[in-house]
């Protein structure tokens, strides 16, 4: 995916001043098949600097808590949502500044996408805002890998709704959330300043109706923030 650059403003505080004591690196390999022949080269370069930046960076898990997923099985399309309510956010003592998202779901995982909804005071509801953090739709086609720049702004009020959709019409059996290489997950992963201590913000999932009206990420779009 190539290098994963903060931007100029913000960074991640490690040392006697930080929370941060180790850094730890998580691989994940699913290989099924029992290959032989498959070999990692990657590796991870962490570039540190004593001129810290002007704020402290953070990451968010928003989608369905993963006790809750529960999908349809031999089913071609099946679409599920969590959410971040606006009561969570609405406890943010500022605005989150969003500069890069990553979708997380597993095997049977095909689209993804992150909803804002901006909360008015004016008719105490809100609306659709935009789609956060994806500049070119087919990163919404690989939720697996999918990771984009964003300039989001998410405001304490904001509701966010993360989408996945799956096809299961491979297995023949109940596919479940979980931390297992087979079983699924429907998160992104927000990284923004300035740090918060919220680490992650998720509900039991929504299950939506294939062709039910609502929003959906345009496969022939190159743009659909």
């Amino acid at each position: 995916q190539g290098s994963f650059i903060l931007p100029s403003e913000a960074g991640i505080r490690i040392g006697s001043d930080s929370t941060i004591r180790y850094v730890a690196l998580q691989v994940r390999y699913s290989n099924p098949s029992l290959a032989t022949n498959l070999y990692d080269s990657s590796g991870v370069v962490i570039k540190m600097t004593s001129t810290l930046r002007t704020y402290d960076a953070g990451v968010l898990a928003v989608g369905a808590a993963l006790n809750s997923i529960s999908l349809t099985p031999t089913t071609k399309e099946v679409e599920i949502a969590g959410q971040c309510s606006s009561d969570k956010t609405s406890m943010l003592a500022d605005s989150l500044n969003i500069f890069s998202i990553a979708h997380d779901t597993r095997k049977y995982g095909t689209v993804a996408w992150l909803e804002q909804w901006t909360y008015s005071s004016l008719t105490q509801q809100v609306t659709f805002n935009n789609i956060i953090g994806q500049s070119y739709a087919q990163a919404a086609y690989d939720p697996v890998v999918a990771s984009s720049t964003s300039d989001a702004v998410i405001a304490p009020g904001d509701l966010l709704i993360n989408h996945c959709i799956y096809n299961t019409a491979s297995t023949n059996t109940t596919v479940t959330g979980g931390p297992g290489a087979f079983e699924e997950h429907c998160w992104s992963w927000l990284w923004y300043y300035p740090k918060t201590d919220a680490v992650k913000c998720v509900s039991s999932q929504t299950t939506y109706l294939p062709n039910d009206g609502h929003f959906r990420p345009d496969r022939n779009s190159s743009i659909i923030m």
